[in-house]
């Protein structure tokens, strides 16, 4: 019969190898997560060349940005268009660069598209929406609430949505005309991303924020390694109360 410092390492063991297990399936895609914003919105429409002026509004696209140094694979994300309930859901497919850029778009006739879900516009509606982002798992990576009306761009001249902060959820309307389809915004984006860095390299204070910057894998397996032991220590000292109550 097996005793009970046996039991003990053996119910251990199982645990650890367990969570082991666990953290070995999560896909990459889920464990990197804050580094996909949404990025640019041209809610609005766009010009497109050989289109007349007045079905523009047809020719929608968001922008995605990936803020970190690695690729994320967009394959199953979906971005969901909301008003009291769900108007509009698509499922993405496509890898977004590290530090790059990924358009949907309503058409392939949008310049420099990396998906197209080819609905021929009208999904955004001028008066706003919830714009949601979310993972493979179904998780939200983002959203956007503005049911309240967009809080930047310019239906008349077709000024896009542009995100003015990497950190909050600051919006302006882009200076440039059109927008800037897979280019730094017009206040520029990468910019601050990198003044980011500097604050951060110089020690200097700034808000905390998860949406900054990715954590990294180490830091995400030492995390992980770090509950891992703290889940056996207190399954330990458990075990052990146990056994005292019983002798």
């Amino acid at each position: 019969m097996m005793g009970y410092s046996e039991y003990m390492k053996y119910i251990i063991a199982l645990f650890s190898i367990s969570l082991f297990l666990l953290f070995m399936t999560i896909p990459a895609e889920a464990i990197q997560q804050g580094t996909v914003l949404i990025n640019e919105i041209a809610w609005m429409g766009t010009k497109i060349d050989g289109i007349e002026p007045n079905q523009w509004w047809r020719y929608e696209w968001l922008e995605l940005y990936n803020s970190s140094n690695t690729p994320v694979k967009l394959d199953d994300w979906s971005v969901e268009l909301h008003r009291e309930t769900l108007e509009f859901k698509t499922i993405l497919k496509g890898t977004i660069p590290a530090q790059g850029y990924f358009v949907v778009a309503a058409s392939d006739k949008v310049p420099h598209y990396d998906f197209a879900y080819l609905n021929l516009g009208g999904e955004f509606i001028n008066a706003g929406q919830r714009v949601v982002l979310k993972n493979a798992q179904g998780v939200i990576e983002e959203e956007i609430d503005a049911r309240a009306g967009w809080p930047a761009g310019s239906n008349e001249n077709k000024a896009t949505m542009e995100r003015t902060s990497s950190s909050t959820q600051e919006w302006h309307t882009s200076s440039e005309p059109f927008g800037t389809l897979k280019k730094e915004n017009s206040e520029g984006i990468k910019e601050i991303l990198q003044e980011d860095a500097r604050v951060i390299a110089l020690g200097e204070e700034k808000t905390p924020s998860s949406r900054s910057f990715p954590v990294s894998d180490f830091s995400q397996a030492l995390a992980i390694a770090g509950m891992s032991a703290l889940g056996v220590v207190i399954l330990r000292r458990y075990l052990q109360k146990h056994s005292q109550e019983l002798s």
